[in-house]
């Protein structure tokens, strides 16, 4: 059978006590959710300063997020979109 795990993955697998079927298939499962658990915070896509926004939090539960081109920091979004009075700066 060909090995199918990742290269990325395998020094990880193979350090693991024992080096068993059962726990090399336990921390791959722990490492491939650690990686699309999005648990990391965003940072703002302009100026990269953390958001208060964790990377799994969806868009529609957002401030200051671009469709297209991701989250920003108020900061950033302020000297985007906004004037002194609020309104948008559309050209």
């Amino acid at each position: 059978m060909p090995n199918t795990t990742s290269s990325v993955l395998q020094p990880v697998i193979e350090g693991v006590k024992g080096n068993s079927a059962i726990d090399r298939t336990t921390d791959r499962a722990a490492i491939l959710l650690k990686e699309v658990a999005g648990d990391e915070i965003d940072v703002c896509v302009s100026c990269g300063t953390d958001t208060p926004y964790k990377q799994n939090t969806h868009v529609d539960l957002r401030e200051h997020y671009v469709e297209g081109a991701g989250q920003l920091c108020k900061e950033c979004w302020d000297q985007t979109y906004s004037k002194g009075d609020g309104g948008l700066l559309l050209g």
